[in-house]
């Protein structure tokens, strides 16, 4: 489908760091366009957040977080949504998931509640209460990796609580070269 140029396009059915509405141009020019497999641990200390930043065209409902297991499945995971204040707020989570599934797989979690967000920037993040090997498959920029992510707005929040995350993140500097391969989903008819 054809767009007049200036038209504000729907939101895709899934929002990752590599998607149109995030980091994704970036990606194609560093040569970035393939995700690693699982077969490195979880990139930060455990109970850590990672997250990206990501602008909405239109409204946009959110149904359920996702990530793509690792080599090995297990831990439990939770995805999350912030606004864009200078300490970002907490909109929706899905509580802390047990992985389970497949390995090098994706897995999907509903939301607490489904959520309806306006035209704006937001924050969507992940967290993990390990840090044993190949948990989760990421992009991995081993020559520019924690200045990229710097650059583009993503951040780190150590010492978090898995399934009661505090209602106002307090973001750190990225320091890893690898970011975990998750997002958001936007249709009800789209699952992992």
């Amino acid at each position: 489908m054809a767009y007049p140029i200036g038209t504000r396009l729907p939101s895709p059915p899934i929002i990752t760091i590599a998607s149109r509405l995030s980091v994704g141009g970036a990606f194609a020019r560093i040569g970035a366009g393939v995700a690693a497999t699982g077969a490195s641990p979880w990139s930060v200390t455990a109970n850590s957040i990672l997250a990206f930043p990501f602008v909405l065209e239109t409204q946009t409902i959110c149904y359920k977080g996702v990530w793509v297991n690792g080599g090995t499945v297990g831990s439990n995971y939770e995805v999350g949504i912030w606004d864009n204040a200078a300490s970002p707020n907490k909109i929706i989570t899905t509580g802390s998931v047990a992985a389970a599934g497949s390995a090098n797989v994706p897995q999907a979690a509903a939301f607490t509640s489904t959520v309806t967000l306006p035209p704006g920037q937001y924050y969507a993040g992940i967290a993990h209460n390990a840090t044993t090997t190949a948990h989760i498959s990421r992009w991995s920029l081993a020559t520019t990796g924690a200045a990229f992510w710097q650059s583009f707005g993503c951040w780190l929040q150590a010492g978090i609580t898995l399934g009661s995350l505090a209602a106002t993140a307090t973001p750190a500097d990225m320091t890893n070269v690898a970011f975990p391969l998750f997002g958001i989903i936007t249709r009800t008819v789209f699952d992992a």
